[in-house]
């Protein structure tokens, strides 16, 4: 659900600790479509993918890594916050930060 995104994605930006910021779109609001919560949850799982892989200085097209991070350092796992400016009242966009970073506190892990 690229819709959502802002101007400078695809590609979300490096944070302060490893952490990866996602833009929104700001102006308009969509609808979202026929994936809902899951398509949007998928479209900024990608982003914060290539985001934390980019951190690395590792290329984010490799689907190996991409299944590694999936697995080391899941969304599922990180500190999300709205990332806020002084111009608006509606968030700029994402600031996610990886489990392990040293300024996220680690939420608990989900029960199975």
């Amino acid at each position: 659900y690229s819709g959502l995104l802002g101007a400078n994605a695809p590609g979300a930006a490096a944070g302060a600790m490893g952490e990866v910021v996602i833009p929104l779109r700001r102006g308009r609001s969509e609808k979202l479509g026929s994936g809902g919560k899951e398509e949007c949850f998928n479209v900024i799982n990608e982003e914060y993918t290539k985001g934390y892989l980019r951190n690395l200085g590792v290329d984010s097209s490799s689907k190996r890594l991409v299944r590694l991070v999936e697995r080391k350092a899941p969304l599922r796992r990180c500190t999300i916050q709205a990332a806020w400016s002084d111009e608006g009242i509606v968030a700029d966009g994402l600031r996610i930060k990886p489990p392990g970073s040293s300024s996220a506190s680690q939420p608990p892990a989900p029960a199975d």
